[in-house]
């Protein structure tokens, strides 16, 4: 399914299922970190994302991830860990991932708490430099 399409078919299921005032589709923010503390779920339907960086600030906000098992979220988010992972192209599987979540705020907790750790351990700055550094003395190696 197109993107454009895909987007149409969830904001369709969002007025089908009456969740207009508790959904909202936003797109860019230059202001991210405030934006997170307004989230309850942070829902990534992505068709390809290489790396997923909303993913790991979501984490860091500790705010459960419902997100596309693709690419880089596959690898970021793990899935009934720190949030769900679903079907890139089975948008009513996303919708019953985010239902069941905003159901289940001990859940949306226990996912936030991990995530907030998982992002701190694997994606801080410091991290990243490190792993960066590792790459380069492996390539001195070759």
């Amino acid at each position: 399914m197109k993107t454009a399409a895909f987007a149409r078919e969830l904001r369709r299921l969002v007025f089908d299922l009456n969740c207009g005032d508790h959904v909202v589709f936003h797109g860019y923010a230059n202001d991210v970190s405030s934006l997170m503390r307004e989230i309850d779920i942070v829902a990534l339907p992505s068709l390809r994302e290489p790396f997923g960086r909303v993913a790991v600030e979501a984490m860091l906000a500790q705010r459960p991830v419902v997100a596309s098992n693709v690419d880089g979220l596959g690898e970021i988010v793990v899935h009934q860990e720190t949030g769900r992972l679903t079907s890139a192209d089975d948008h009513r599987d996303l919708a019953n991932a985010l239902v069941q979540l905003s159901n289940d705020p001990t859940v949306r907790q226990r996912f936030g708490q991990a995530g907030r750790k998982r992002a701190l351990e694997r994606y801080s700055p410091t991290q990243s430099a490190l792993r960066i550094r590792d790459v380069y003395e492996q390539l001195a190696d070759c």
